[in-house]
């Protein structure tokens, strides 16, 4: 993991006018990044016992199911239309992981989209565990590949309007998947 401020217990409030939606004011591209895989693996931790269950708390399951499906589909689609978009153009190694992020994020998307279609249970539980290595594989990726990239290939003012337009674009994205998750 590369050293940073502890975001474990980070929440980057993406609508507008939530208490914190201004956060973002200090944050850089790389914080909000973790922060973002932080939210998701705490959903992973939160929903794991849950979706074993079969029939205690299926609303919960269900609900916390809808918000990791949320949550990672923000995620990202921002960094496919924002911050790929400008990887395309800042040379070869930037353009590898611009190209290659849309593929990883659709495989980690067709499993989350079977977990919204399942009840707690047996399957429910396989389905979260596949679902979390492969996240977990994306954000090791975020982590100790993506980040030293940006770092190494964008100047630190460029990445500060990334980090804006991250953010800009997370808003914008979340009303439409709220509605499309139901969550």
């Amino acid at each position: 993991m590369i050293p940073g401020p502890d975001l474990s217990t980070a929440r980057l409030d993406l609508a507008e006018g939530e208490p914190g939606s201004s956060c973002i004011d200090g944050m850089k591209l790389d914080d909000i990044i973790r922060s973002n895989l932080a939210q998701s693996a705490a959903l992973f931790d939160e929903l794991a016992p849950l979706a074993r269950e079969d029939q205690r708390k299926p609303q919960s399951a269900m609900s916390l199911v809808a918000r990791l499906a949320i949550q990672l589909k923000t995620h990202a689609l921002a960094l496919e239309r924002v911050l790929y978009t400008a990887l395309l153009a800042a040379g070869d190694e930037p353009a590898v992981f611009a190209l290659r992020g849309p593929h990883e994020h659709h495989a980690l998307d067709v499993i989350v989209d079977k977990l919204l279609a399942l009840r707690p249970g047996p399957e429910l539980a396989a389905a979260l565990a596949v679902a979390r290595r492969l996240f977990e594989q994306q954000a090791a990726v975020e982590e100790r590949e993506l980040l030293p990239v940006i770092a190494r290939a964008l100047p630190a003012d460029e990445r500060d309007q990334l980090a804006r337009d991250l953010v800009a674009e997370q808003r914008r994205l979340r009303p439409r998947l709220l509605r499309q998750v139901g969550g």
